[in-house]
């Protein structure tokens, strides 16, 4: 299942997280469901009275989010699934990468990719270019779909070296990312496992129209994943 609606990375409703986050001893309380929806909220803060909350997140505040992401990334369920799909063995799938090939070709872009995301990494199990040139294994340290998988919608992101969330990226730093999208991949229960996502190295406006394309090519990713 996919998530139907593309949201812009900034479209978004609900109240910012509060202190019941977290327990006295520093682990969640919150259900990974809830945990998606309140990562949501800051993830996709468009509406200016959520983005100046956001502005004004203290570094305590930024660990309570990273709190609420690892609930989603670390939910026994959604492991469970992405354990199921089989994807997770380190080989490349070539029906995964043909649908990477056609995500660049069709959206002109540098490189896309099918990514599962686990706890601490994640896994390119499709994508356009050979392993050899492209690791396929890396740490979420260096993740964009790990937002997606954490939000459960679809994140668009024109110039992330003047988002708010982003721009300290390790990897909007380092120039690899600028332009993102990630549609989410989401088995029939509801656990979002991965992303077919696109990038590139510098700024784009995607279009409705490419969003709608980069969807449709997630569904067709998601009956390779989920079968």
């Amino acid at each position: 299942m996919i998530e139907p609606t593309p949201t812009d990375a900034g479209a978004g409703d609900g109240a910012p997280a509060s202190s019941d986050a977290d327990s006295p001893g520093g682990r969640s309380s919150v259900e990974p469901a809830a945990a998606q929806r309140l990562v949501a909220t800051f993830i996709h803060a468009d509406d200016p009275a959520v983005g100046a909350v956001v502005d004004q997140l203290s570094a305590e505040d930024d660990q309570r989010v990273a709190t609420l992401m690892d609930v989603v990334l670390s939910d026994p369920d959604r492991l469970q699934a992405l354990h199921d799909s089989g994807l997770m063995d380190g080989l490349p799938n070539v029906a995964l990468d043909q649908i990477a090939r056609m995500t660049t070709d069709a959206l002109g872009t540098s490189l896309a990719s099918v990514t599962l995301v686990g706890q601490d990494r994640q896994f390119l199990a499709g994508c356009n270019v050979p392993e050899t040139g492209f690791p396929r294994s890396r740490p979420l340290t260096l993740s964009f779909s790990k937002f997606v998988v954490a939000s459960g919608r679809t994140l668009i992101v024109h110039d992330a070296t003047k988002h708010r969330l982003f721009a300290q990226h390790p990897a909007v730093q380092g120039g690899v990312v600028v332009a993102f999208v990630g549609v989410p991949l989401i088995d029939s229960q509801g656990h979002t496992i991965g992303t077919l996502s696109t990038w590139d190295d510098h700024p784009r406006h995607w279009t409705t129209g490419q969003i709608q394309i980069l969807t449709d090519l997630a569904q067709v990713a998601a009956t390779k994943v989920f079968r």
